[in-house]
């Protein structure tokens, strides 16, 4: 050994940080098994069910006997009559007489009366034969005119603008006083109204939705008396509450007759029913509820679908008989072996998801950790939580 040389022993800053960092590993893992949490939240699947049942709504009780499904209610008839005149939908097309106009030329030298009625013909023809509307004087050399009627109804009577002989007179008289019409002649056929069994039957339904739409409005002011046991307002008159019927109908005029115009009487009946819609509706719920089996909970109903509809009335002995419908959602209840946490220790997020998808109940589950870089269900069961979501 050289003089002035220091001999190095033992790096103790070397174990210092290799035990400084085994150290900190150790707390990390004891950290990480200690603190990481799992929360898995399950979504059970939902069970949907409806209920339908009869209720019978009696005036003679004051008091709901729900295990009978019976309540109490008001039992209302009003009849109505009355008549109303309706305009002919229905058209058929007749035969008729055409009709037109003519100018009367006179190229004699003296006045020429022609009588009303007198017959004339397009050239060379004999028919279609037209009457004049009048008597009438033609000037000399001169002209006047006059309407025209076909003598036959039918389209015959339709023709183009045409010249006309006047069939009585003679051939000399007719080189001389001769017609023409420089419009067509219309009219033949036309259209005209006619009563169809269709139109009076649906006039006679139109008039009983008049009349039932009143009876209704008369039953809803009545149940709107407050009575005993229910506050006004309570209690309800539905179209689905009331039962319409037509008594009898008649018509004055009959089937296929020709008129413009015609006029229906009719005579109704309208029963109804007022009940507390808030009492129903209990009661549906109530007997929903006990539609769920021994594994599945009740969760909640959907009280827009709550409808119900009249069945059978009696208007003598004071009640009716009603049916109504509700909707409703059920979840199953889990068994213990779903919150066994030992099964799932150790598990990816990915395949705890599969894990519990495989419960039939199962609808959806979420899995979150804490903190953010844990992967893994921790080893801890106190850090596992599971929670049913409803």
């Amino acid at each position: 050994m050289e003089l002035g040389e220091i001999q190095n022993g033992i790096s103790y800053k070397k174990i210092i940080l290799g035990f400084l960092f085994f150290s900190l590993a150790f707390i990390g893992l004891i950290f990480h098994f200690t603190f990481s949490q799992a929360e898995i939240t399950i979504y059970p699947k939902e069970i949907k069910k409806t209920v339908s049942f009869k209720v019978k709504i009696d005036k003679n009780i004051k008091t709901p006997n729900a295990a009978r499904n019976i309540l109490p209610g008001t039992i209302l008839e009003i009849a109505k009559t009355g008549s109303k005149t309706f305009k002919t939908e229905s058209i058929t097309q007749v035969d008729d007489f055409a009709k037109g106009e003519i100018t009367i030329y006179n190229k004699r030298e003296k006045d020429q009366p022609l009588y009303q009625k007198s017959q004339i013909a397009p050239f060379g023809k004999k028919f279609p034969v037209f009457l004049i509307d009048k008597r009438v004087l033609i000037p000399a050399q001169g002209e006047i005119k006059v309407g025209i009627t076909a003598q036959k109804k039918g389209a015959s009577g339709n023709i183009e603008p045409a010249k006309f002989n006047f069939l009585k007179l003679s051939s000399w008289m007719r080189e001389r006083i001769w017609a023409e019409s420089f419009i067509s002649t219309k009219g033949g056929t036309k259209d005209v109204g006619i009563v169809a069994e269709k139109d009076i039957k649906d006039a006679e339904k139109k008039l009983a939705e008049e009349l039932w739409q009143k009876s209704f409005e008369e039953i809803e002011k009545k149940i709107e008396i407050p009575l005993t046991p229910f506050k006004k307002g309570e209690r309800i008159i539905t179209p689905q509450l009331v039962k319409n019927e037509i008594i009898k109908t008649k018509c004055d005029t009959k089937p296929d007759t020709i008129k413009e115009n015609f006029s229906v009487k009719a005579e109704t009946k309208t029963q109804g029913v007022g009940v507390s819609k808030k009492i129903l509706l209990s009661l549906a719920k109530m007997r929903l509820k006990k539609e769920g089996a021994a594994d599945e909970e009740f969760k909640n109903c959907q009280e827009e679908t709550f409808n119900y509809k009249l069945m059978e009335i009696n208007i003598e002995e004071g009640w009716a008989r009603l049916e109504a419908h509700l909707d409703g959602t059920f979840t199953p209840k889990f068994s213990a072996k779903i919150f066994d946490k030992e099964k799932i220790i150790g598990m990816s997020g990915e395949k705890v998801k599969k894990y519990f998808k495989d419960f039939e109940t199962v609808e959806k589950v979420e899995v979150n950790f804490w903190p953010s870089w844990v992967k893994n269900i921790p080893g801890l069961k106190k850090n596992v939580r599971i929670e049913i979501k409803n």
